[in-house]
């Protein structure tokens, strides 16, 4: 029978008491930080199934009680928050009832807040623009509302009611419960290596989780008949972070969207919004199939201020062959340290938008609306009876249709980074001749103004040559692309970590 959101199954305020309470005063109890913080608690807002905006200052008794006790939880590291969740068992598209919705969002929003009372990451989200504060803190950054539509929803789910998950998530079957998983991993405490990748500051710290997912994560789906069972196994995040059955490393089961949500919920843990976005395979936009399938999943970080940083499609970032790669430093002709490749890396592929656009990309947020515009095709009518909205798109490629700039763009990186196909060729000596070939074929049509920036072949073989000098030659290349091959999901999730009674 369906928990309603206001339930004698919200938990009452003894549990607070039953879950402890850390020693430190205001900053342990939510009401008290949150009123001498009004800025930022204007943001904490619950969007009922009706569309009706709740603040958290118009808040029910019981939605308060059930937040200081998630929150109380999480300030005396109750081993088990007693979250409501969804059964993965019921399908990778389900709707979620109001009570669960609550829960997932208000844990979420709490722990938020108990990261910055208690000052456990280097910044501080009170100067944060109100469009980013609100991924993190009201419940739009959580779950979306059902449309009222003819469609017959499982018994117990009405619309004007329950939610379902964001758009960009729909039918990934990936879903939240106890927020300190995220955060526990980020910081070290039960990764593999121990090593937090909490940086200095927020880009820092984005260059370390784009390390990290670049050389612990590999490109699913799984194509297997027991695919739908197998990726169950990857319903929560903590199941996300382990070694995948059968590999070395862990699974984006669905490429690009699965990516991009794993880097959303492993910032967001450490008080970071990302907004995800999806861009367009090509300028018109119409295709044989609806707006969710006709697009890439990619990130923003930053996207209320000034200095954004875009990352157009996830997967760039680690399901390229140039995920193993070699930067060398161009005044000494030696390998880059390891941080200063990171660096490099993360700067190649997350680009400032006016860097995508001088490379052929139209960049430009916009909230994509079911039979409007880039979504008006018939497919989408179909499909989205239940949506208000598609989410958020980031814009597409000028030259698509015309060629294929995306892939000339991944030769660019490989340019920037020495990324192995690069070296692969300077190895055999065919720079020149692959190039000249791969590059006609990916220019296509396009014009000067819609190709991606890439240098010409005469300075690829020449790039290519000196670093595999400086490598050794290509023996000794060939016997460091083994070895980053094995070291790859070296730094995963412990086995014993357990959250949430399920293991």
């Amino acid at each position: 029978m369906l928990r309603r959101l206001i339930s004698s199954a919200i938990l009452p305020l003894a549990l607070i008491a039953a879950f402890g309470a850390a020693p430190g005063g205001a900053a342990d109890t939510p009401d008290a930080w949150l009123a001498a913080h009004p800025a930022v608690a204007r943001h904490l807002v619950w969007i009922a199934g009706d569309g009706r905006r709740q603040p958290f200052d118009a808040w029910s008794p019981e939605m308060r009680r059930r937040f200081d006790a998630l929150y109380a939880g999480i300030a005396a590291h109750a081993p088990d928050l007693k979250m409501r969740l969804l059964d993965p068992a019921k399908g990778k598209h389900q709707r979620i009832p109001a009570d669960v919705a609550f829960d997932l969002y208000a844990a979420h929003a709490a722990h938020v807040i108990y990261v910055e009372a208690h000052h456990l990451v280097p910044w501080s989200i009170a100067d944060r623009p109100s469009v980013e504060l609100e991924r993190l803190l009201a419940s739009t950054g959580f779950v979306a509302r059902i449309k009222p539509t003819s469609r017959k929803y499982p018994d117990g789910i009405e619309a004007n009611r329950d939610f379902q998950d964001l758009p960009e998530n729909i039918a990934l079957g990936e879903y939240l419960s106890d927020p300190r998983i995220g955060y526990d991993f980020v910081t070290g405490t039960t990764s593999a290596s121990g090593r937090s990748l909490v940086g200095r500051t927020e880009l820092e710290t984005l260059r370390n989780l784009t390390a990290w997912l670049r050389d612990n994560v590999n490109h699913g789906p799984l194509n297997d008949p027991g695919k739908d069972a197998r990726a169950r196994q990857l319903a929560w995040l903590d199941d996300r972070l382990r070694v995948f059955p059968g590999t070395q490393v862990a699974m984006a089961n669905e490429g690009c969207h699965s990516a991009a949500k794993l880097l959303v919920d492993l910032a967001r843990s450490v008080n970071i919004p990302l907004l995800s976005t999806r861009a367009l395979d090509d300028a018109n936009g119409m295709k044989d199939s609806s707006f969710l399938s006709r697009t890439h999943a990619g990130l923003v970080y930053g996207w209320g201020g000034s200095s954004p940083r875009v990352l157009w499609h996830a997967d760039d970032i680690y399901a390229r062959d140039g995920k193993i790669f070699f930067p060398i430093d161009e005044r000494t002709h030696a390998r880059l340290p390891q941080a200063e490749a990171d660096q490099r890396y993360f700067d190649a592929v997350w680009f400032t938008p006016a860097e995508l656009t001088a490379q052929g990309f139209v960049y430009r947020l916009e909230r994509v609306i079911p039979g409007q515009g880039h979504a008006s095709d018939a497919n989408d009518a179909r499909q989205s009876d239940d949506l208000y909205e598609f989410g958020t798109m980031s814009g597409y490629w000028k030259g698509m249709g015309r060629g294929e700039p995306a892939l000339l763009l991944n030769w660019h990186y490989d340019y920037i980074l020495n990324g192995d196909p690069l070296l692969r060729l300077a190895a055999k000596h065919v720079v020149k001749a692959q190039l000249t070939t791969t590059f006609a074929k990916y220019a296509g049509e396009m014009s000067d103004e819609e190709r991606p920036r890439v240098a010409d072949v005469e300075a690829f073989d020449h790039r290519a040559t000196e670093a595999l000098e400086a490598l050794g030659g290509a023996a000794a290349y060939q016997a460091l692309v083994a070895q980053a091959k094995a070291a790859r999901g070296g730094n995963l999730l412990t086995a014993a970590v357990s959250y949430d009674g399920r293991r």
